[in-house]
Parts: structure tokens; sequence; C-alpha cells
């Protein structure tokens, strides 16, 4: 896995999240991850505690999406294939081994949404999701993601246009693929008021010339929705009120067991080594909770 890039993308204002995500990654052993730095006290904090990091400014919010696209499309143009995982995608257990070991035959592995764009939902029964995903490095995915940005950039962002995984699935349609269920995998889950389709086993999108696999990960391993008994390996669990409103990230995350920090986290001195320091502000280190 060592040419792969797991990324999110970062402002100040998030630095709770991040480092939550990132110690999450310290758990599992994996080292192996860049963060892309959205304004420049970020990419400050991060180079100063060693964090593999680079800066992209944005002058709006509005722009995240595209610019995000941008950087992924830059590196699988010059040959890195990688994983994008949003920092509130927590990671519980290592799926590099189970699900990204063998990627030679695959284009793209996505993560399942849940119910946008709702045409594609009603169609398809599922969407994929742009917030966790594995892309290899081929013309394939260069061209998906260039016409992504095309997307992007043809479509305003209200009230016909909500995100770049709007794109990411309205692109796929555009292109004609079709999804092979495996029989018995399914079950339904629901996302407010609308019901969404599951399946325990890979999903595979194939097109009409065959030569290019697209596949949805299972629902239960990467969670959109919480699930019970589920051991996933990734949890992105939804958090109602949009990317600004962190706090109510921080509190689905902690309901679900899924922080872990120590409080004050940020007053714990940064003692010069990256993986030390993370060991250091991990709440599973503490002795009173061991």
């Amino acid at each position: 896995y060592q040419r792969r890039v797991h990324g999110g993308n970062m402002y100040m204002k998030y630095t709770d999240v991040l480092v939550n995500w990132m110690v999450g990654l310290h758990r599992l052993g994996i080292h192996n991850y860049g963060i892309c730095a959205l304004d420049p006290p970020t990419k400050t904090w991060l180079t100063s505690r060693n964090v593999p990091s680079f800066g992209v400014y944005l002058a709006h919010f509005s722009a995240l999406w595209y610019v995000r696209f941008m950087v992924l499309r830059n590196l699988l143009e010059i040959g890195i294939p990688f994983i994008y995982s949003d920092i509130d995608a927590v990671w519980v257990r290592n799926p590099l081994p189970v699900f990204f070991k063998d990627t030679r035959e695959v284009e793209f592995k996505f993560s399942q949404g849940t119910v946008a764009p709702s045409t594609l939902q009603q169609l398809w029964g599922f969407v994929v999701c742009g917030g966790f995903f594995y892309a290899s490095a081929t013309p394939f995915t260069v061209d998906v993601m260039e016409a992504v940005l095309h997307h992007l950039l043809n479509n305003p962002l209200v009230p016909q246009h909500a995100t770049d995984q709007d794109s990411i699935n309205i692109i796929l349609h555009s292109l004609g693929i079709q999804w092979k269920l495996q029989p018995n995998s399914t079950y339904h889950l629901k996302n407010f008021a609308t019901n969404f389709l599951c399946s325990r086993k890979e999903v595979v999108g194939t097109f009409s010339d065959h030569s290019n696999v697209v596949i949805m990960l299972p629902h239960h391993c990467f969670m959109r929705r919480p699930m019970r008994n589920a051991k996933p390996y990734v949890s992105h669990l939804y958090s109602h009120g949009g990317p600004k409103q962190t706090g109510n990230k921080i509190q689905v995350l902690k309901d679900n067991s899924l922080w872990f920090l120590v409080d004050n986290w940020e007053n714990v001195k940064y003692c010069g080594n990256r993986k030390c320091w993370m060991s250091d502000i991990d709440l599973s280190n503490q002795s009173k909770f061991t």
C-alpha cells in the first residue's frame, strides 16, 4: 500500500475531527497518509506536527467539491492510486488487506451513500459515496475525474446540485454503468423517510464493453447509517446540519464510540514525534480508561 494516499480535506476549525481520524489510523498502524490543507493556518499547524500535507487554499467553501476532485485527478494523472477518506470517515478496523489487497482489475471502489442524488437512488436503489473511495491510476479513472470536474463547473450548487457525490453518480450513470447485485445479499435501511438498498457483498458495476469495473463496498463494512451488531471497517456516519456543523459531527462520533481523544487534547505538549504524540492524546492510553 506504499503508493496509496489516504487523505482528507481540512480547515483549521475542523482540527478536532481531523486529529480523531488520525488517532484512529494510528491505532491501526497506518501512517501512509496525506492531508489537503484548505487554509494557511491549517498547513502551518500540520507542518508543526510533522503531518504530511499540502496546501490548496480556498476563498469560498463552495469551491471545496471542485478543488477536491482537481487534486485527486492530478494524483491519478501522475500515476498515484489512492484511497480518499473524509476526516469524519473513522477507520476502526484495517480494510486494506481485506478490500484493497488486489485491485488490479478494478477502477474504483466506492463506499455507499444514502439517498442523494435522489433520481439515481430511485433508479438503482442506492448511490455511491464521495467521502470514501479507492481509485486506480488509469486513463479511465482520469477521464471520470475530468467528467466530474466538468459537471461540477456547469451545475450550480443550489438548488439543482448539491455536492461532488451528485456528480460522481451522474457521470457513472451517463457512462451506462450496470450494477449487479448478488442473490440473497440485500437489505434496506432508512435515511429519514427514504428507504435505500444495501448489500452484504460487493456490488459490481460494469459498462457496455466490460473493460472497466466499478465496485460499491458493503454498507455494513463501510457504514453511512448506524447498524446494530455490525463490525465496520470504516464508520462514516451521517450527521445532520451540513459540513459546517462541526459540533454535530463530534456528537455523532461520541454517541457511537468513535471519539478517541482525551479531553483538552490540544493542551498536550507535542513531543517532537508524531506517533508518540498521537499515543499521548489517545483516550485508550489513559490509565483510568484501561
